[in-house]
């Protein structure tokens, strides 16, 4: 369909083989296009193990797979949205990769735009699903994010921009907690190893 995207290694073409027409898999024409947000890039990295190559580069085409328009978490599946704990964590090694101050500069505005007016934080940014706010991990992005661009380019800008919400979201923390230890939150120890459950509280 057109308006849709899809990360993929590989493309399985079905539906003709049971045409009863005489078309074969070698009448077809794919065309495959590349979309991403075109940043530049910010850096490179050559060593003389292929495996570490190999790993830098499957990296960035990651990054590309995922940088488009919003830092989605993995774009081969229903998950094509801008969940603010994979932008956290990968925010540092974005901005290596590729020139991503100005991506990352209006992901924060589609996260202040999403903060509640307690200022508890969306995991989703654009907020389209409305059904998770305050999550730890995630709702950290709200400040995470501002002070990895601070570091990696040096502009107070980007703190004073964000900041009121970023002291927003750190007190609806200190509200929400003993001081200490915060009410059960949505995700809890995400995709755990371990048999041993971690209390979500925690």
């Amino acid at each position: 369909p057109k308006f849709t995207f899809h990360g993929f290694r590989y493309m399985q073409i079905d539906g003709f083989q049971f045409s009863n027409s005489a078309f074969t898999v070698d009448d077809v024409e794919v065309e495959i296009l590349v979309l991403y947000s075109a940043l530049e890039d910010a850096g490179d990295f050559k060593c003389g193990n292929e495996k570490l190559n190999k790993l830098y580069r499957n990296t960035v085409w990651s990054q590309r797979d995922n940088f488009f328009e919003i830092p989605t978490d993995c774009p081969q599946r229903d998950e094509r949205l801008g969940w603010t704990g994979d932008a956290q964590v990968f925010a540092g090694t974005a901005c290596c990769n590729m020139v991503s101050y100005n991506f990352f500069r209006k992901y924060l505005r589609d996260v202040r735009e999403a903060q509640r007016s307690d200022g508890a934080v969306a995991s989703v940014c654009p907020d389209i699903l409305k059904y998770s706010y305050g999550a730890a991990g995630w709702a950290d992005a709200m400040t995470i994010i501002p002070w990895v661009l601070y570091q990696r380019y040096g502009d107070k800008g980007i703190l004073e921009e964000n900041f009121a919400a970023m002291e927003k979201w750190v007190e609806f923390q200190r509200k929400s907690s003993d001081g200490l230890i915060r009410p059960e939150t949505y995700y809890g120890d995400h995709l755990n190893f371990s048999s041993v459950k971690t209390p979500s509280e925690l």
